[in-house]
């Protein structure tokens, strides 16, 4: 009586094999072009948030008729250290460089202005803003984005007497920009022209000329 006999032969063992093999293989480099993709979408959010970030603080603070200044500082994204200005180049002051590392990812921020020097105190003519953000993607590619914005500074208040005024406030007074160097209230006896006598800096007791 013969018997038969069902098994696997060696060659489809073998197949078998080199089939599981490739499939780990796939399923392993599937995996990583996944995180590398993840990575790198979480890289361009941060810049994303970063180049918005500095713009909006550029905004608020040239636009506070009280402040009127480029800021030198921005907080950063949540969770992360205050962002330092400095100079990218002495050569070129009114592009402004700073960097922020993300875990293990470092960004190079570029905030540059056009015209290079604009007018924020007597002027409420627009001027624009350049905001680069660089980094080294995954794949050890460089990575950018680039937002421009359109700013306007706000005129500074006209002076009002009987007006309370701290250091630092801004007001306008016959076509001047002056700045308050004491807590004091208004009258006519220190409104901003009765600078007694005006000196060469534009300094007064109350007032400073910008």
């Amino acid at each position: 009586m013969k018997t038969n006999q069902h098994g696997f032969s060696l060659i489809e063992v073998m197949i078998a094999v080199i089939i599981l093999g490739l499939s780990a293989l796939f399923l392993a480099k599937l995996n990583a072009v996944l995180l590398q993709g993840t990575s790198g979408a979480a890289d361009r959010q941060v810049a994303i948030r970063l180049a918005e970030g500095v713009a909006d603080n550029l905004r608020q603070i040239v636009r506070n008729p009280q402040l009127r200044s480029l800021p030198t500082s921005y907080a950063g994204v949540p969770g992360g250290t205050p962002i330092s200005f400095g100079n990218c180049d002495p050569n070129t002051p009114a592009t402004k460089c700073a960097i922020f590392t993300n875990k293990t990812t470092t960004f190079t921020i570029r905030r540059s202005l056009l015209p290079a020097a604009p007018n924020l105190h007597s002027s409420s003519t627009p001027f624009d803003a350049q905001i680069d953000v660089s980094w080294q993607g995954s794949n050890g590619q460089m990575q950018n984005i680039v937002t421009m914005t359109s700013i306007r500074p706000e005129p500074a208040p006209p002076w009002l007497v009987a007006t309370p005024y701290v250091i630092n406030d801004l007001v306008s007074f016959s076509g001047r920009i002056y700045k308050s160097k004491t807590i004091h209230s208004a009258t006519t006896g220190n409104q901003p022209e009765k600078v007694a006598p005006p000196t060469t800096d534009g300094i007064s007791t109350d007032w400073q000329v910008l």
